[in-house]
């Protein structure tokens, strides 16, 4: 046996080479004796030991701590991934139903033109009010991924938005003529404009967001239908002021008609009671009624009636004819007495009774056709297009 001349350990004699470290053995330096080799020389080998032992230990925690760092890194990447994945089809999910919310609002609008009833489509705008409100409370609530973070606000402000011009265009179907129409048809405009800015903002996976449910089109078919109710609704208000003025003219007429009326048949029958009145008190008294009641006649067939008013005061100047020939009758009932002859009084006053029993149903149809045509042409919301 012999010991390597390199690190001291025992080795075959004929060994030319150190099986622990390797050296080459060179016959020279070989000891054939027992002698160990020096303390030295056995430090040296055992401290190079632990040196590769202690390599090895460390090696193998770096490699352990690298594959960790590589396993998180791509767990964070593909999380982001499917995170990312995951937001772009919601957010695409969410513009969806924004347009499908604007194609139903925008056809509800042109069926309620067309049919002239704009307040029909107020039950849409609020639905799809409160669908876009759910939409963006839901959208709010989670938290988009890293890289949509920008657009994410933009998609929440355009749902803010929308619910913005639905919630006018709502207001402006419920009262296109009110007072605030001017302001509601401004606010809507900027809520298109706004919209238009923010959908030129938003980019999914490198992808502008066209977003063909625009309600342009249909909030302008609105707007101009709106104006043009405006100004019918001004020439409106001006031909009711007119048509009232009329009317309060007419109350008067039929207010003094109705004062001027004498019970004559009742100064007839007191006449033959003895109450005080005589034929000549009734023949004047017929005649002064007479004289009124073509008075009225003439001034309300000089009155000027509205569009839809003719028919009606046709129907009064004919009633007033019928008043005229009942006290013309009565006249005649007077003419009779004073000359004393009481059966021809009589006889008349018989036919003018019964004349009288139908004029006072006629002024009644009068009286209630004068109150509907009345209320019809003083109110803005009843009179024709």
């Amino acid at each position: 046996m012999k010991y390597c001349i390199n690190c001291g350990v025992q080795i075959p004699k004929e060994a030319k080479f150190c099986s622990i470290c390797g050296g080459i053995q060179e016959v020279a330096k070989y000891s054939t004796t027992n002698t160990q080799p020096k303390d030295e020389k056995r430090e040296s080998f055992s401290a190079k030991l632990t040196n590769k032992i202690s390599n090895k230990k460390v090696k193998y925690p770096l490699i352990a701590i690298l594959a960790l760092c590589l396993a998180g890194a791509t767990t964070y990447f593909s999380m982001m991934y499917f995170q990312n994945s995951d937001y772009v089809s919601r957010a695409e999910k969410t513009l969806l139903q924004m347009k499908t919310a604007d194609d139903e609002v925008s056809v509800a609008i042109d069926t309620a033109i067309a049919k002239r009833k704009l307040v029909e489509a107020q039950s849409v705008v609020t639905k799809k009010f409160d669908e876009v409100k759910k939409v963006e409370e839901n959208l709010s609530s989670k938290q988009p991924g890293d890289s949509y973070v920008e657009q994410n606000d933009f998609i929440i402000k355009a749902l803010k938005n929308e619910e913005d011009m639905l919630t006018n265009i709502g207001l402006l179907v419920a009262n296109p003529l009110g007072s605030q129409a001017d302001d509601i048809i401004s606010k809507i405009k900027t809520c298109q404009d706004v919209k238009d800015s923010l959908f030129d903002k938003i980019t999914l996976n490198e992808k502008k967001q066209p977003f063909s449910g625009d309600l342009r089109k249909s909030v302008s078919s609105l707007i101009v239908y709106v104006n043009e109710q405006r100004k019918i609704n001004k020439e409106k208000l001006i031909t009711v002021a007119a048509n009232k003025e009329y009317f309060a003219k007419m109350d008067g007429i039929i207010q003094r008609y109705e004062s001027a009326k004498k019970d004559l048949g009742s100064m007839f029958d007191q006449i033959y009671s003895g109450a005080g009145y005589t034929w000549n008190d009734l023949y004047n008294a017929s005649s002064g009624a007479g004289s009124m009641r073509s008075a009225i006649r003439y001034e309300v067939s000089e009155l000027s009636p509205p569009k839809g008013a003719e028919e009606m005061r046709q129907q009064f100047v004919d009633l007033l004819s019928d008043a005229v020939m009942y006290c013309e009758m009565m006249e005649t009932v007077g003419r009779f007495g004073m000359n004393n002859n009481f059966d021809m009084a009589r006889q008349h006053r018989a036919e003018a009774s019964s004349f009288s029993d139908k004029l006072q149903v006629k002024y009644a149809d009068f009286k209630n056709n004068y109150e509907t045509v009345k209320q019809k042409l003083t109110n803005v919301d009843a009179l024709p297009n």
